[in-house]
């Protein structure tokens, strides 16, 4: 992550406004990845499910398995993800 953040402080130092808007948008592209890549799964497994005829009802059950799997594991990792980093980083 440090690597993003010394190219995101390269980006923001040009000038113009399409420069900063460029910023803004490798930033935020940058921040909503993970969040982007999880609707991408479900869109993708809900496309795949409409072709080879699965009920929607069981669409529905995948989505929402999916859905909590993520949630869960991001709640659960989100706990130790900080003293963790930060320990390692003032070490």
């Amino acid at each position: 992550m440090a690597g993003i953040g010394f190219e995101l402080k390269r980006l923001f130092r040009r000038k113009g406004l399409f420069a900063t808007m460029r910023a803004y948008g490798y930033a935020g592209i940058v921040c909503t990845g993970p969040m982007l890549l999880g609707v991408l799964l479900q869109v993708g497994i809900l496309v795949l499910f409409g072709l080879w005829g699965v009920g929607r009802a069981n669409q529905d059950l995948l989505v929402c398995m999916v859905t909590y799997t993520l949630l869960a594991s991001l709640t659960l990792t989100s706990f130790f993800s900080m003293p963790v980093t930060r320990f390692l980083a003032d070490m």
